[in-house]
């Protein structure tokens, strides 16, 4: 728990549907666990011998994330190893776009709602980079780390899930030919982080919407020295190991990870949802400015709707 810490004051924006943008910000890329320490900034290591997950609170017990820990069985171990390879093959494959958080090539896949798209659909990709992301989403040893993720998020954060899979539902209705990249997580969009040294600069995500992200490391790096994941908004840094797991709200925390070693290797992959396709949904399929013309009595409700969004997606632990 962390008791200086309060998720419900984290900014939103009008309606809640993202995370407030952040301007100013120290985009470095260089730092490294001695100057975290150096900073006071605390390390936490959440794995533990039973291999239990961990909820991660604020000082009035509401579930801002979620740590999974590494799978040590040796199926667990077989399918990160298969995971991992996966990702250097699809980096090797094409050339991918450079996505503005660090130094390597980044693919995202899925459905989305954002500036330039007159309705939720699918990133732009060329056709080769489609096609390696496919070979990953197609993978069983994928598919079953997708599956047991959404149990998780099941068990530890239910009424989150429901939202999630009410806009899921939605828009599947209203729409035959959305690209959805997993059969069991209901969240909308993918981005894989190629490496083979990714390292992300400081940076929030904004345009999600602002409930969970999970964040899982690949590769070949000693955890205790670098990859940790640094949450500049609270103080502190949480070690990653290859295999690990992490769920927090990527739109309202800054966050950044340390560097690994010059040999090292290091690969992500994070899911998310694009906070336009749930204002999409909720506002009928209208555009903002038409919809509170139209409907003053609903738009209303906007400032009513970011209130209510806290004890939704982030349920106080009991």
């Amino acid at each position: 728990m962390l008791p200086l810490f309060d998720i419900t004051q984290r900014p939103l924006t009008e309606g809640g549907w993202h995370g407030w943008p952040r301007h100013g910000i120290k985009r470095r890329t260089d730092r490294d666990i001695d100057e975290l320490v150096t900073c006071g900034i605390q390390i936490y290591s959440l794995e533990n011998s039973a291999g239990a997950d961990v909820p991660i609170l604020d000082r009035n017990l509401r579930r801002w994330g979620l740590y999974r820990c590494v799978d040590q069985s040796s199926d667990g171990q077989a399918r990160q190893a298969e995971q991992t390879e996966s990702m250097k093959i699809a980096a090797g494959s094409t050339r991918w776009k450079d996505g503005g958080r660090g130094n390597f090539g980044v693919g995202r896949d899925g459905v989305m709602h954002e500036q330039g798209t007159q309705r939720p659909w699918r990133p732009a990709n060329t056709p080769k980079q489609r096609d390696a992301m496919q070979l990953i989403f197609d993978n069983e040893a994928w598919k079953k780390d997708a599956q047991q993720s959404d149990i998780a998020w099941q068990t530890f954060n239910p009424t989150m899930h429901k939202l999630h899979c009410d806009v899921r539902k939605a828009l599947e209705y209203q729409f035959d030919d959305l690209h959805w990249n997993w059969d069991t997580l209901p969240q909308g969009l993918t981005t894989f982080n190629f490496g083979p040294q990714v390292v992300c600069r400081d940076h929030a995500d904004p345009k999600d919407f602002p409930t969970w992200a999970n964040l899982k490391a690949f590769g070949d790096f000693d955890h205790k020295r670098g990859g940790h994941v640094v949450f500049w908004d609270l103080g502190i840094a949480i070690e990653l190991p290859p295999g690990a797991e992490i769920w927090f709200p990527s739109a309202l925390l800054l966050h950044s990870n340390t560097v690994i070693g010059k040999h090292e290797t290091r690969y992500s992959a994070t899911s998310y949802s694009s906070g336009g396709a749930f204002q999409w949904v909720y506002r009928g399929g209208l555009w903002p400015e038409y919809h509170d013309e139209a409907f003053p009595d609903v738009a209303e409700l906007n400032e009513h709707r970011a209130a209510a969004f806290w004890d939704i997606a982030f349920p106080v632990w009991n």
